[in-house]
């Protein structure tokens, strides 16, 4: 990703989300192995310089840990992943520490130093206090247990003996932690993996820039042209705003032109600061080039006629290659006007007189 001249990240185009869909409501209309790809790229991205290895485990026969995190010393992290339509609540999760429980107990996988809950919904109020306080924890989970684990945790049933009891009353249950939603978005954006999956936030369409009292550098080329014509309209030479100004019917017509002229040149700040696909301008002039070239070398009486022309056929030209137009909707009247006047400054218009 390339760093613009503001030292912020530039966003890619093309991969620009058009429709405004926040990350947090794609998230939640995600399928499930979607999710915990999700999650998977997150902990790659964000949590790599954390673990030795990450493994994802997910699907059925995932013992409750979709993704293992192993650190130096061969301790571990599970991540458990749920994908539900509403916020998670204790009768939802009780299996997973059901689970938890159970398959550290047997000790078919080590007790791990966190196992971290990442709900697509977040967790409910009823499920939050409990994972504030242990003890309730393991109270729910306790009077429970034949309700809601006893018959679901293997093929065959695991009553809540005595055994099985006393271990669960030693169990460290503060190991159990929530991972808010809004917390991974925001740590996941950043990465590589942040706009292939999400776009990127919504951007707004460029404001209009202020027009400059005087010339600036940039205007000359364009600016001349038109002094020209107006010099053959008015019958004397036009070689300064200065001059112009007299002539208030064409001071007005070059202020319109030069909006025009700044319409299009915000367009082009603000693609060469904010996204990485420069070449999307250049897009849009040819496109803007190819509609006018025609009717520009049609024969006309006077460069007036002839920039009339050109820019009323601008105004209507379709741009549908550029994806200014296609994915910003940034193109308007204004804006291909303009373009016209870069295009005299790039000398591929060559002016408006009449040979």
């Amino acid at each position: 990703m390339k760093i613009s001249p503001l030292n912020l990240p530039k966003m890619d185009l093309r991969n620009y989300n058009p429709k405004g869909i926040s990350a947090i409501d794609q998230v939640r209309i995600m399928e499930d192995s979607a999710f915990e790809d999700f999650i998977t790229e997150w902990l790659y991205a964000t949590k790599k310089q954390k673990y030795e290895k990450l493994e994802r485990i997910g699907g059925a026969g995932d013992k409750g840990r979709d993704v293992i995190g192993t650190y130096k010393d061969g301790s571990l992290d599970y991540y458990q992943c749920k994908h539900y339509q509403s916020a998670l609540s204790p009768s939802e999760f009780t299996i997973e520490m059901g689970k938890l429980c159970f398959y550290t107990y047997t000790k078919e996988y080590q007790i791990p130093m966190n196992y971290y809950i990442v709900a697509s919904n977040d967790i409910g109020p009823s499920l939050k206090d409990i994972l504030d306080n242990p003890i309730k924890l393991k109270t729910e989970l306790i009077s429970n247990w034949d309700k809601r684990c006893k018959d679901k945790i293997t093929f065959a049933e695991v009553p809540l003996d005595n055994a099985l009891l006393t271990y669960i009353q030693q169990f460290d249950f503060s190991i159990v932690q929530h991972c808010p939603m809004q917390m991974i978005i925001d740590e996941y954006l950043p990465t590589q993996y942040g706009s292939l999956r999400f776009g990127t936030p919504t951007v707004e369409r460029p404001k209009s820039l202020v027009l400059p009292c005087i010339l600036e550098v940039d205007e000359q080329i364009y600016v001349t042209e038109l002094f020209k014509l107006y010099s053959k309209e008015v019958g004397q030479p036009i070689n300064s705003l200065t001059d112009l100004e007299v002539f208030d019917d064409w001071f007005s017509h070059l202020e319109r032109q030069r909006k025009n002229y700044f319409s299009a040149e915000a367009i082009r700040r603000t693609l060469r600061d904010a996204f990485t696909d420069d070449d999307e301008f250049k897009t849009f002039e040819d496109e803007v080039f190819e509609g006018v070239i025609d009717i520009y070398e049609a024969k006309y009486t006077t460069g007036l006629e002839k920039l009339r022309a050109v820019l009323a056929q601008a105004s209507n030209t379709s741009i549908q290659k550029s994806l200014l137009a296609s994915k910003l909707n940034w193109i308007g009247p204004s804006e291909k006007k303009g373009a016209c006047h870069m295009l005299i400054n790039e000398k591929r218009l060559r002016g408006w007189d009449v040979r």
